[in-house]
């Protein structure tokens, strides 16, 4: 059996990490002896039962970065990521984005000696890093050094393809990841895109695929008789989760509503303060703030509120796991037409989009929309929602196709 290296930032630790992860790790410990690497663990509990033969190894603070940054710019490769960012830019953006690089280099170098030790005492057939981060530089760093013969790949979600999705509008070291890795995979076309215009001279080494989510079981059941909307994600500005809220505002002023938000962070206490303030005592809104919610009791939780519209007003994404796992339970859903969004939910089958800007009045009223259509028209949405859920964002199977794609690029390792 193949030995692989998974990189990952907090997983198996935490729950962060794992509804993105989770199905494609139980794929490649299938396929392949994978040893783990955690770069980043907020948490030291494990959120997933591991194999007895699965090593997992945290890598320690590096309590001399502040030196080590200085130095990488003796390394060519840094001072070359430090021209190219400079290019184009004034010179107060020129100064983070130069600080950016550093970081980024004195952090892929940390994680170098790791894998280097990791390496010898293994000796990997690939490198997987999820996602493509400073561990992803330093596999290449070590695979040049050393002459060895792995395959790279990583995987990019959005945070790590979009240049707006920096403070500084620059993604460091993506001409190297794009020379130096063997497959770079992406979770929407859009990131695919926007990745190969402006990085990718070897566009036959990207790959689509989906992640997608576990089955939180289809329900179609009986039909709600009332409006019951629900939410799933952090409280990130990005998210957008109080233009929500004033979407069941409006909604609330003609019609009975229950909102449910699933998902927590920095902001919980102004977002419970807005609600209480906006909704007051109207008795058509009915609301709960969640908090953070274990992934697996998600889907019980939309039956047990008759979630009946799924709503994602987010700035720019990927391919939601969160919406994926809406349309497994036939629950069609209301989205920004940002980055992946439009691959999932498509006008009159899955859902509505709307524009990348909305206002609180177009968000509810494409709510309205969805809820209004008939008894007929809502069981034919669900019905598409699932089918579209099957054919594309089945985790297993997607995780499935990916393991198989790993194990032919190191089939003549």
């Amino acid at each position: 059996m193949k030995k692989l290296l998974l990189i990952t930032y907090d997983f198996p630790y935490g729950e962060e990490d794992l509804c993105f992860i989770g199905e494609e790790f139980r794929s490649l410990r299938d396929k392949f002896e994978v040893t783990i690497l955690v770069t980043n663990p907020t948490e030291d509990k494990l959120c997933i039962d591991l194999p007895e033969q699965t090593g997992v190894f945290v890598l320690k603070p590096d309590r001399l970065e502040k030196y080590r940054k200085p130095l990488q710019l003796l390394r060519e490769d840094a001072r070359r990521e430090i021209r190219e960012a400079l290019a184009d830019t004034d010179t107060s953006t020129g100064k983070s984005r130069r600080s950016s690089v550093l970081y980024y280099s004195c952090r892929a170098s940390f994680i170098q000696k790791t894998v280097k030790e990791l390496d010898r005492k293994y000796g990997f057939d690939v490198i997987y890093t999820y996602w493509c981060t400073p561990a992803t530089l330093a596999v290449i760093r070590h695979k040049l050094a050393e002459k060895r013969s792995y395959k790279i790949v990583t995987r990019f979600h959005g945070y790590d393809v979009y240049k707006e999705r920096t403070l500084d509008g620059w993604q460091c070291f993506r001409r190297t990841i794009t020379a130096e890795c063997d497959k770079l995979v992406f979770a929407s076309r859009d990131a695919r895109k926007y990745f190969v215009d402006n990085w990718c001279s070897e566009a036959d080494k990207t790959e689509l695929l989906y992640l997608g989510s576990p089955d939180f079981g289809y329900r179609e059941g009986n039909l709600s008789k009332k409006l019951s909307v629900v939410s799933c994600s952090s409280l990130k500005p990005l998210k957008r989760v109080p233009l929500i809220a004033e979407a069941i505002g409006i909604i609330g002023k003609s019609e009975q509503v229950s909102w449910n938000h699933f998902g927590g962070g920095e902001g919980f206490d102004d977002l419970a303060k807005k609600c209480a303030k906006q909704f007051g005592d109207n008795p058509n809104i009915r609301y709960k703030l969640w908090g953070t919610v274990r992934n697996e009791k998600i889907g019980e939780l939309y039956d047990s509120v008759g979630a009946e519209v799924f709503v994602n007003a987010s700035t720019t994404e990927g391919t939601p796991i969160s919406v994926a796992e809406a349309l497994s339970k036939g629950i069609p859903a209301v989205g920004t037409a940002v980055g992946g969004n439009p691959e999932i939910i498509e006008n009159d089958k899955t859902g509505y989009l709307i524009s990348k800007d909305p206002t609180p009045d177009e968000l509810a009223e494409a709510i309205l929309k969805l809820w209004r259509l008939s008894d007929d028209e809502k069981i034919q949405m669900k019905r598409s929602s699932r089918a579209e859920w099957e054919r594309r964002f089945n985790a297993t199977n997607n995780a499935g196709h990916f393991a198989d794609m790993l194990v032919e690029l190191t089939a003549d390792a």
